[in-house]
């Protein structure tokens, strides 16, 4: 069976806070598996995601609701109030269900 056609859309740059490298691969693979085309900054901290954030503009936030300097949740809020990424959407992941919570506004 040959591979399925790549996603020929605009190109996704994605921040992820997560400390877990197994979970890092889950999604490497899931959005390999959906076919999408996204260049994916890893980082395991709140502190690491504040420096990215500064460094570097993104399509969409992915964050771990457990990491070692803080809870997602916490920096979700954080997110929230920030008038420059006003048009970028984020997620929390929950676990261990692995629930996702998406926020756009």
């Amino acid at each position: 069976m040959p591979d399925p056609t790549p996603f020929e859309g605009p190109r996704l740059r994605c921040l992820v806070l997560e400390d877990s490298a197994h979970d890092q691969e889950m999604i490497r693979r899931a959005m390999r598996g959906a076919r999408v085309e996204a260049e994916i900054d890893f980082v395991p901290t709140i502190e690491t995601a504040r420096k990215a954030l500064s460094r570097s503009q993104y399509s969409a936030i992915l964050c771990d609701n457990s990491v070692p300097d803080g809870s997602g949740s916490e920096f979700a809020g954080e997110l929230a109030g920030a008038p420059e990424l006003s048009d970028v959407p984020y997620a929390v992941k929950m676990e261990p269900n692995l629930v996702v919570e998406f926020y756009s506004r």
